[in-house]
């Protein structure tokens, strides 16, 4: 487990895009680069995710409801 969150913390200080302007990360994640993206997220949440969407996490999902049959379809 502890390897894992190494290996997580030297990708994230290996990414060039901690270094650059917020501008230019903006540019590049509209862009669609990957790196960008999470850089962006990381470092401006708000923005980010009203420009690329929110990331819902796997326990903020909510259930999805069945579907009521109501009245006669043909």
């Amino acid at each position: 487990m502890k390897a894992v969150r190494k290996s997580k913390q030297k990708e994230t200080d290996d990414n060039v895009y901690l270094r650059m302007p917020l501008d230019r990360v903006k540019q590049d994640a509209l862009a669609g680069v990957s790196l960008a993206r999470q850089m962006w997220r990381a470092r401006d949440p708000d923005a980010a995710g009203r420009m690329l969407g929110f990331v819902i996490e796997p326990n903020q999902q909510k259930p999805r409801q069945k579907e009521q049959k109501t009245g006669n379809r043909e």
